[in-house]
């Protein structure tokens, strides 16, 4: 009978031990599983865009402006060129020029440029122009430009790219693939619409989708350029 006792105390403890090591193995497998869930979404959220709302609204002075501000668009901006390089192209503030432009020559309105490249001093590095009042709203234009006085194969591949992050932060309704499309129908619209009269650009066709219309402006002795405006009809 001891005997018996004994097996059956030494069982009773044995399953106490195996119990607790059940427990012991399910709480490390769930850690292990939070700690994976974890770290999926860290990786979710360093690749996830930053996706604008783009709408069109009156500005103070009467003119047609997006709801959306410079920092705004520099945010989503980099969220896309991100995900897809693993890094940012546009860089702070601090790293833009500023100065005077005057958008529509009928009333004569003066509005901030903020001007960016990745070199000033090369001007075969395409440029972005931000065209706005202030940095918290109302953006009036948006505009890649590239010299083509100073064209090569590697900056003009550049300007391409920099057209299509553009687009991709403000035409926020297509896919990846149809915003690539649509960057090269606008490109090859740069290349019909060369003129040497800046006047008639005034009538330009624009190729609107949504709050956004885009159109080309290449003038002689000037940069060709990719503008983004505020579509009328809004």
């Amino acid at each position: 009978m001891r005997v018996t006792g004994l097996k059956i105390k030494l069982n009773y403890g044995c399953r106490q031990i195996m119990f607790i090591s059940f427990c012991v193995m399910i709480m490390f497998v769930m850690t292990g599983c939070t700690d994976f869930k974890q770290d999926k979404d860290a990786f979710d959220n360093n690749d996830r865009t930053i996706k604008l709302d783009v709408e069109v609204i009156d500005a103070d002075n009467g003119e047609n402006a997006f709801n959306i501000s410079l920092i705004d668009f520099i945010e989503s901006f980099n969220s896309c060129y991100k995900k897809d390089n693993d890094e940012i192209l546009l860089k702070g503030l601090e790293e833009w020029q500023l100065y005077d432009v005057v958008l529509d020559k009928d009333n004569g309105n003066v509005t901030t440029c903020y001007s960016f490249s990745e070199d000033v001093d090369i001007r075969a590095l395409p440029q972005l122009k931000v065209c706005s009042d202030n940095t918290k709203s109302d953006i009036k234009q948006i505009s890649v430009c590239y010299d083509i006085h100073s064209f090569s194969p590697e900056t003009y591949e550049q300007y391409e790219e920099m057209c299509y992050y553009v687009l991709r932060t403000m035409i926020t309704e297509l896919s990846d693939d149809e915003v690539k499309e649509y960057t090269y129908k606008m490109l090859e619209a740069l290349d019909e619409s060369f003129t040497t009269d800046k006047t008639s650009h005034d009538a330009e066709q624009k190729y609107t989708l949504g709050p956004v219309s885009v159109y080309p402006y290449y003038v002689v002795g000037e940069t060709m350029e990719l503008r983004v405006v505020p579509a009328e009809d809004q």
